[in-house]
């Protein structure tokens, strides 16, 4: 009888818990989810635990979706300085903090959660990050600060650059807008991902070339459920130099709470939003739109330099808004600051200008501008010319 019932288990495991299980493993498999069609989504959140007195807090938030047949990934931010159902996100851990698929109707089918101490040391592994501050950066009880010019940061300093809060120094319109801390991570993550391409000659585009104590040291730096074959497949993805990340940020209110004023999701406008972005983002990826916004400003002492760049710019179809001088002068290097929170749009620049990737810099603000082109010194205006 024993023996019966063990064979009729047997065959109920077989027939219809096996087969749920196979489906639901391959429902989340990335490996095949990167062959699809359909759009999928992940969690992405950055963990600030340089507070030795004091818990580890949710310092970034993001669902991570991605396009597989189109080649874009498109990260739905959201500001944890703000409340959600009446908690402070901050607070929150990345797990329960928000329900995206509220908003955007995706399921996270996967993790990563990153440490500030871990992703520091992981950032050292590949060289850093490269990055141009057109204004000083000061930050409140900061080891560093940033005078304009091109700094190579190490890990720790990327992440004191994502985590840290802007001092008063700073301007002041940046200090108080709700999203600043936000725009500021965007383009931290925008600077990284575009800058893959130093990470990829690095790796040799194979993530399994990694000695095996390499990748258990690298997955050892991060919490997620990936496996390492869909780690592989994923770091293959977005190596794919076809492959562009944009930035969008969900949108927020002031509320009164308990008789003080606090930021909050603005819930009802959020999914709305996101299904409006997409719908755009969607149009531009099946035809492709130039006539993104420029700002031009000189920042050599040739007088009438932005004029004339302006004119070269015109003729091949962005529409440039502002020309204007840059401060201080001389800037002995171009340099184009993408705005917008897009790396297509930035490649569609340098490769229209034939530029080289490298005077590339992001600085995600919410703006009528989309880049800014910094003309310098070694800035050659025969270098591009209508086609």
């Amino acid at each position: 009888m024993n023996r019966v019932f063990i064979i009729i288990i047997g065959i109920i495991f077989l027939l219809i818990i096996f087969p749920l299980w196979y489906w639901y493993d391959s429902y989340n498999d990335i490996n095949t989810l990167l062959k699809g069609h359909e759009p999928f989504a992940i969690r992405l959140a950055f963990i600030d635990d340089s507070k030795k007195d004091d818990d580890d807090s949710l310092s970034f938030l993001s669902q991570v979706i991605i396009f597989p047949k189109q080649k874009r990934i498109m990260l739905y931010c959201v500001s944890t300085k703000a409340h959600y159902d009446g908690d402070l996100l901050s607070a929150m851990e990345p797990s329960s903090a928000i329900k995206f698929k509220k908003y955007t109707g995706l399921s996270n089918r996967k993790y990563i959660h990153v440490k500030a101490s871990s992703g520091a040391r992981l950032l050292d592994l590949f060289g850093g990050v490269t990055v141009f501050f057109e204004k000083p950066v000061f930050f409140e009880d900061s080891e560093y600060q940033y005078p304009i010019s091109t700094h190579q940061l190490p890990g720790g300093q990327v992440f004191e650059y994502i985590l840290a809060n802007l001092s008063r120094k700073n301007n002041q319109d940046l200090k108080d807008n709700p999203q600043a801390n936000l725009y500021r991570q965007e383009s931290m993550i925008l600077n990284m991902f575009w800058q893959r391409n130093k990470l990829r000659s690095q790796l040799e585009n194979n993530f399994y070339a990694l000695s095996d104590e390499l990748k258990l040291l690298i997955t050892s730096m991060i919490d997620t459920n990936f496996s390492l074959k869909e780690l592989d497949s994923f770091f293959h993805y977005i190596m794919d130099g076809d492959v562009h990340l944009s930035a969008l940020e969900m949108p927020l209110e002031f509320i009164k709470s308990n008789g003080r004023k606090v930021l909050n999701i603005k819930s009802k406008r959020a999914g709305r939003h996101f299904r409006d972005k997409v719908t755009q983002a969607k149009i531009s990826w099946r035809k492709p739109d130039e006539s993104y916004s420029v700002q031009i400003l000189n920042g050599t002492h040739l007088r009438g330099l932005g004029r004339r760049v302006k004119f070269s710019l015109q003729n091949l179809s962005p529409r440039v808004i502002d020309v204007d001088n840059y401060e201080p002068k001389p800037l002995l290097k171009t340099m184009i600051l993408e705005r917008s929170g897009s790396t297509f749009i930035a490649k569609q620049l340098i490769e229209l200008m034939r530029l080289d990737r490298n005077v590339v810099s992001f600085y995600r603000q919410a703006s009528d501008i989309d880049v800014t082109f910094l003309v310098g010194n070694d800035f050659n205006k025969n270098r591009f010319q209508k086609r």
